[in-house]
């Protein structure tokens, strides 16, 4: 009895281990990735930041900006269709991204984190007919996810979004272009994330309790016989 107790109890331990595991959901709409994050899902879209706010290397409301650019990161007047983030060139000059990566890092752990894309699509007066395709990395592992956007002549810009949830409480994503079918730049519109200390530690499986009761009341037994 009680090793047939502890069999069950191993093998339940170990399938509460897996169902807790859950894999990553990935979404590319992102009022289903907000509908399945629920109210803890926080925004940024940097509307709120006057314009030159300074974000390379800075850690602002709970996110440290990183990029790859040897010019600083700075929210700046709108780009193309409401881009807010870029470089400064001066005189109130902006460059947008082509690809440069960018690192948006969390002094909170998160499980979820979602993040709008928009490609230009206009170069000199021309308009093209494509696709773009963005990596977005998780705390500089090799755990990858993709996200394409695109875009037609008749579509100034091509939006994308991808959703991640079931992270690992994670502190970093990168984000970078890896391939585009027209030398434009891209953008991201905005960000939002959920912190592994809003989320709810669910209760332990009733079959859990039972069969831990099972086994206290055999080894209860176990020891009144002897």
């Amino acid at each position: 009895m009680v090793k047939i107790a502890f069999a069950f109890l191993f093998t339940l331990l170990n399938f509460t281990s897996f169902v807790d595991a859950a894999p990553i959901t990935t979404f590319t709409s992102s009022s289903e990735f907000s509908q399945a994050s629920g109210p803890e899902l926080q925004f940024e879209d940097w509307t709120s930041y006057q314009q030159d706010t300074l974000l390379e290397g800075k850690t602002i409301d709970g996110i440290t900006y990183d990029s790859t650019s040897s010019e600083d990161l700075v929210v700046g007047s709108p780009h193309g269709a409401g881009w807010l983030l870029g470089y400064s060139r001066g005189d109130g000059r902006y460059a947008s991204f082509s690809f440069e990566t960018l690192t948006f890092s969390f002094s909170e752990p998160v499980v979820a984190f979602g993040i709008s894309l928009s490609q230009g699509n206009s170069s000199r007066s021309n308009s093209y007919d494509g696709s773009s395709e963005w990596l977005v990395s998780v705390d500089s592992t090799s755990e990858t996810f993709t996200s394409i956007a695109t875009y037609s002549q008749s579509d100034f810009t091509g939006e994308a979004f991808l959703g991640l949830l079931n992270l690992n409480p994670s502190t970093s994503l990168t984000v970078s272009r890896v391939r585009s079918d027209a030398n434009i730049v891209w953008n991201v519109r905005d960000i939002s994330w959920s912190s592994s200390t809003t989320v709810t530690v669910p209760e332990p499986p009733v079959a859990l309790l039972l069969i831990t009761g099972i086994v206290y009341l055999a080894l209860s037994r176990r020891r009144w016989c002897t």
